[in-house]
């Protein structure tokens, strides 16, 4: 969920660690509460936009689906800096 300021730098990668490859998504908008880092990924999850909108996280849910079908894993985390990263792993065949 991008919350970027106007003009925010989004940042992907792709790295490849051990047998596996790691892709990340990180954004300079709000920060993750701790507690809610893993939940994002609910499908019954709605979280207020800055615009008071209302937007499900239906989309994350899927991907989540997706990535632990192919024996991954994906997480969310908050970067100190402010921001925060979506991160997804899968295995290398």
């Amino acid at each position: 969920i991008d919350t970027s300021p106007a003009g925010g730098v989004i940042l992907i990668q792709a790295n490849r660690q051990d047998s596996e490859i790691i892709v990340s998504i990180t954004d300079q908008g709000t920060d993750l509460p701790k507690e809610g880092q893993q939940k994002i990924f609910d499908h019954l999850l709605s979280t207020a936009t800055q615009g008071g909108e209302n937007l499900d996280a239906v989309g994350l849910a899927i991907a989540a689906g997706l990535v632990r079908l192919h024996e991954g894993r994906i997480w969310a985390e908050s970067r100190a800096e402010g921001g925060a990263t979506l991160a997804f792993s899968l295995p290398i065949a």
